[in-house]
Protein backbone atom coordinates (compact mmCIF):
# COMPACT_ATOMS: atom_id res chain seq x y z
CA UNK A 1 0.00 0.00 0.00
CA UNK A 2 1.12 3.82 -0.57
CA UNK A 3 0.12 5.21 2.29
CA UNK A 4 0.83 2.58 4.97
CA UNK A 5 1.41 3.71 8.82
CA UNK A 6 5.00 4.08 9.42
CA UNK A 7 4.64 2.59 12.64
CA UNK A 8 3.09 -0.57 11.37
CA UNK A 9 5.55 -2.98 12.27
CA UNK A 10 6.58 -5.83 9.57
CA UNK A 11 6.06 -9.77 10.92
CA UNK A 12 9.68 -9.80 10.71
CA UNK A 13 9.88 -6.77 12.86
CA UNK A 14 7.62 -8.64 15.28
CA UNK A 15 9.23 -11.93 15.28
CA UNK A 16 12.67 -10.06 15.83
CA UNK A 17 11.49 -7.97 19.22
CA UNK A 18 10.14 -11.72 19.92
CA UNK A 19 13.05 -13.49 19.83
CA UNK A 20 14.99 -9.95 21.70
CA UNK A 21 12.03 -10.78 24.24
CA UNK A 22 12.66 -14.38 24.59
CA UNK A 23 16.33 -13.80 24.90
CA UNK A 24 15.93 -11.18 27.29
CA UNK A 25 14.18 -13.20 29.61
CA UNK A 26 16.18 -16.65 28.98
CA UNK A 27 19.75 -14.36 30.23
CA UNK A 28 17.38 -13.01 33.38
CA UNK A 29 16.26 -16.15 34.42
CA UNK A 30 19.60 -17.88 34.03
CA UNK A 31 21.51 -14.76 36.27
CA UNK A 32 18.71 -15.42 38.82
CA UNK A 33 19.20 -19.02 38.32
CA UNK A 34 22.86 -18.56 39.34
CA UNK A 35 23.11 -15.74 41.69
CA UNK A 36 19.71 -17.02 44.13
CA UNK A 37 20.23 -20.59 43.96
Amino acid sequence: MLFDQPDRLSNEDIRKKLLRAEICEALTNSIINEFWF
